[in-house]
């Protein structure tokens, strides 16, 4: 009989606690921990791309892009459902607010009538794009700590975008443009269609932490690992190596 009073003794006082916060919710037990949660989520990343697609002006080509970097700011909501004491589901949505830059250098043979050269153009696109975007992740923590791993999909839908173009003559220091100039803007540029869904897979570390009774603040770090391109049947694929913070309520 002690044997079996000592089993449940023990069984009581040691809860699993999902989050592994232990909210004192009552001073005596047993009491129900949260499992579901509601919050706001913020998150700024710096982006890579790599690709080769055409940039055209006036659907004439002038270079491919091969490399650009860039940067993404995000805010959304966020629910989380936990399944287990030490595993949950999470589905955000959120607004992506994307800047891209890409520089490439070409050189066009020519001629003076008396001697031939080489004249080097720099071509620069600056470009943004808005998204919503919807995410789902499977987390799991490790070893019971308050630190996680999480992988999920996240599904971007194209709302709108814009681009500035511009064209420099780098070389010859003598060539200029028709109005003296040695760097232009260019009023149709063109570089493909949009990817109107892409779908990306998402890895990632996150670290949650208590802050009052029923609410807790996660940051994290997640790469973002293109499977899509950002344009139709060209090649751009865009990493992005987020850090986010969202603030966590229980509604339940």
């Amino acid at each position: 009989m002690r044997y079996f009073a000592g089993v449940i003794m023990f069984l009581i006082c040691f809860e699993a606690f999902s989050q592994g916060f232990d909210w004192q919710y009552s001073y005596r037990l047993p009491y129900s921990i949260p499992s579901q949660f509601i919050g706001l989520s913020g998150g700024y990343s710096i982006n890579s791309s790599s690709g080769d697609f055409d940039f055209l002006e006036d659907y004439t080509p002038c270079c491919k892009y091969k490399s650009g970097t860039g940067n993404s700011i995000e805010f959304g909501l966020i629910y989380e459902k936990w399944i287990t004491p030490l595993s949950s589901v999470v589905l955000k949505t959120s607004y992506f607010a994307t800047n891209s830059n890409f520089e490439q250098t070409i050189q066009v043979p020519r001629s003076d009538g008396i001697s031939d050269y080489i004249t080097k153009y720099r071509y620069s696109m600056s470009e943004n794009r808005q998204t919503l975007n919807l995410s789902g992740f499977f987390k799991h923590r490790l070893m019971e700590s308050h630190l996680s791993v999480l992988g999920g999909i996240n599904l971007q839908f194209y709302l709108n975008s814009g681009a500035t173009h511009t064209e420099e003559i780098i070389s010859p220091s003598n060539e200029v443009y028709i109005d003296g100039s040695r760097k232009r803007n260019i009023k149709n540029g063109i570089y493909g269609n949009y990817n109107k869904v892409p779908i990306n897979p998402t890895i990632g570390l996150i670290y949650d932490y208590t802050t009052i009774r029923g609410y807790y603040t996660s940051i994290s770090t997640i790469m973002h690992i293109p499977i899509t391109n950002v344009v139709n049947n060209e090649l751009w694929k865009e990493w992005k190596f987020q850090i986010s913070v969202s603030i966590l309520k229980s509604i339940d």
